[in-house]
C-alpha cells in the first residue's frame, strides 16, 4: 500500500493542529504559534526533537503531520504545544 499524498496524510488529526484566528479568515499553525510563545527556534526544536529542520517547517506549514512519537518529543520541547491541542479538541479544532 501506497503513503497518501503528502498534504493529505493525517486529514482528520490536521485540526488539532491548526487554529483560526482573526474572526477565522487566518490559519495559524499551533506548532508554529508553541515555538513562537517559547521563544524557541525551528534549529532548536529540531535539533531537540531528532527532526531535520525541514520536517519541523512542514509541520508548521501543514504539508505533513507528525508521527506519535514526534508529537511526544515535540510536546515535552514545547509545553504550550499540548497545551494548544487540548484547546482545539476542546472546541472542535477552532
Amino acid at each position: 500500500m501506497s503513503d497518501p499524498p503528502l498534504g493529505t496524510r493525517g486529514a482528520n488529526a490536521s485540526s488539532l493542529f491548526f487554529t483560526k484566528i482573526q474572526g477565522g479568515h487566518k490559519m495559524v499553525n499551533r506548532f508554529k504559534m508553541a515555538r513562537l510563545e517559547e521563544g524557541k527556534k525551528q534549529i532548536e526544536v529540531a535539533m531537540r526533537a531528532g527532526i531535520p529542520v525541514s520536517t519541523l517547517s512542514q509541520f508548521e506549514n501543514g504539508w505533513r503531520i507528525p508521527t506519535p512519537r514526534q508529537l511526544k518529543k515535540l510536546k515535552k520541547i514545547l509545553p504550550r504545544l499540548q497545551e494548544l491541542i487540548q484547546k482545539g479538541d476542546a472546541t472542535n479544532g477552532i
